[in-house]
Formats: structure tokens, C-alpha cells, sequence
């Protein structure tokens, strides 16, 4: 996982890491990104997918 979360860029790999660490909610992502809140769960579906395909190409799914 730290291996993945390395190789994105550094607002991407912080809005991830809020959320899926820390349990954020998609508004207060939302403000504290500067970001719509459709901007956020669309950022954070196209980071979950990269995540599988990471984990598939590791042999760990």
C-alpha cells in the first residue's frame, strides 16, 4: 500500500489518504481540497480502481 500511495501525486495521495485513513466525509473533502464534491468522489473512484489494478499486477487480489 505505501508503495502505491507513493507513486501519486501529493494532493491525490493526501484526499486518499483523509478519506480512507481518517474517515473523512466527501464535504469536508470537498472544502479543505477546494474541489467540487462530485470532483472528489470522481478523484476517489479513479484512485480505488487504481488501487485494484495495483494490488491485481502485485498478485495480492
Amino acid at each position: 500500500m505505501t508503495a502505491f500511495l507513493k507513486e501519486l501525486p501529493q494532493k491525490q495521495r493526501d484526499l486518499f489518504v483523509r478519506r480512507y485513513w481518517y474517515s473523512s466525509d466527501i464535504g469536508t473533502l470537498s472544502e479543505l481540497f477546494d474541489m467540487s464534491e462530485g470532483n472528489v468522489k470522481m478523484t476517489l473512484s479513479r484512485l480505488r480502481k487504481r488501487l485494484k489494478n495495483y494490488l491485481e499486477k502485485e498478485g495480492l487480489l
